[in-house]
């Protein structure tokens, strides 16, 4: 009779401790979503910018955009003009989400342009970019650190 008293104790404190224990992943870990879905966004924003395509990148760039929003399609759509034949390479280091929902991604970023048919290194840097969560579609919010959209040249 103790060893089933133990065991319906030990029972109730799992079921206790473990909602507990996930409902603090958010702040650090991936809880309603996975890594693959912020890979999915970053490479989203990467295309639309090898693209020179400012309408297509500033859809996935929400309208609370921390910087201005005007601003930073202006620099985008001049930079694409610029620099045609943009390519990025990134690397995702550390992914967290808030309470809130807003996901913060470390990225090590490498940008080149098309000068003469080779590609010439136009900049790197590691940044944070900031994406708000819209149910399940990620919008970025904010850059912090060496801006790859577009950088600060």
């Amino acid at each position: 009779m103790f060893s089933v008293r133990l065991f319906v104790i030990l029972l109730v404190c799992v079921c206790l401790v473990t909602p507990a224990g996930c409902a603090t992943m958010g702040r650090t870990g991936l809880a309603d979503m996975d890594r693959r879905d912020v890979m999915d966004a970053v490479d989203e924003l990467i295309a639309a910018y090898a693209a020179g395509d400012p309408a297509g990148f500033m859809a996935l760039v929400s309208v609370r955009y921390a910087g201005v929003y005007g601003a930073l399609e202006e620099k985008i759509t001049v930079d694409m003009a610029d620099a045609p034949g943009i390519t990025y390479t990134m690397e995702i280091g550390e992914v967290t989400v808030d309470d809130a929902g807003r996901v913060e991604v470390e990225v090590g970023w490498e940008r080149s342009i098309m000068t003469d048919g080779c590609a010439a290194p136009d900049g790197s840097g590691v940044s944070f970019l900031i994406f708000d969560n819209f149910g399940s579609v990620l919008k970025l919010t904010d850059q912090r650190g060496d801006a790859p959209f577009p950088p600060e040249i």
